[in-house]
C-alpha cells in the first residue's frame, strides 16, 4: 500500500517492488500502480513512458519471472542480489 501512495504523491524514476509485502503483494501493487498511470493518477506518468517497476523475490523459478511481467513489472531481480543484478534488470 505505501508503494501506492508514495508514486501517487510524486515522481520515482524507478520502483523496486518485494513480492512477498505483507498487507499487499507487488503483483497486486503493480496492478494498482498501472492502473493508476492509465488513470492518469501518478505525476510525469504517460502509456509511452510507465513508471519502472522491478520485482524483487526470493522466487527464481521461470512461471514465478513470467507472473512478475504478466501483472505489468518491467523485470525482475532474485534475492539476494549483486549490484550487477540491478545493472542487468
Amino acid at each position: 500500500m505505501e508503494a501506492i501512495e508514495r508514486v501517487k504523491e510524486k515522481f520515482y524514476d524507478i520502483v523496486f517492488l518485494d513480492c512477498q509485502m505483507p498487507v499487499m503483494d507487488g503483483h497486486e501493487a503493480t496492478r494498482r500502480i498501472r492502473q493508476l498511470e492509465a488513470e492518469a493518477q501518478i505525476p510525469s506518468s504517460n502509456q509511452e513512458n510507465l513508471l519502472p517497476i522491478i520485482a524483487l523475490t526470493a522466487n527464481a523459478s521461470e512461471k514465478y519471472r513470467e507472473a512478475c511481467l504478466e501483472c505489468g513489472m518491467n523485470s525482475y531481480i532474485c534475492k539476494p542480489a549483486k549490484v550487477g543484478d540491478f545493472k542487468n534488470a
